[in-house]
């Protein structure tokens, strides 16, 4: 788990700065992704949720990436990488909300229970 400070998260004004100031419209070029996430390096993007009405923010991702990282949060706040602490370090109204939410995840982790 990782609680997040301000200074570790790349916000929605430094995203569209940063696309601004490269001239990309519509999707990123995979040079341009890699361009970004270098000068973000370390830093955590929220991208929109999956399903807006999720408790869930599912698509996240460390810059420059991870290889394999799945990153969760509730609250943009405290981070849980899903490999390591689900459910362990998860409060038990967090544990429940995943799991209603993500059953194909519950699932895949049932030896955890």
């Amino acid at each position: 788990m990782i609680i997040l400070n301000d200074n570790q998260i790349v916000t929605e004004e430094e995203m569209m700065k940063y696309r601004n100031d490269n001239n990309i419209v519509g999707d990123w070029t995979s040079e341009q992704w890699e361009d970004f996430a270098n000068k973000f390096a370390g830093k955590f993007v929220f991208f929109d949720k999956e399903n807006p009405k999720s408790l869930i923010y599912d698509n996240i991702e460390k810059l420059p990436g991870e290889y394999g990282s799945l990153y969760i949060s509730f609250d943009k706040k405290k981070v849980y990488n899903l490999w390591q602490d689900y459910p362990y370090n998860m409060t038990k109204e967090e544990v429940e909300i995943f799991n209603k939410e993500q059953p194909y995840w519950r699932k895949y982790f049932e030896d955890r229970f």
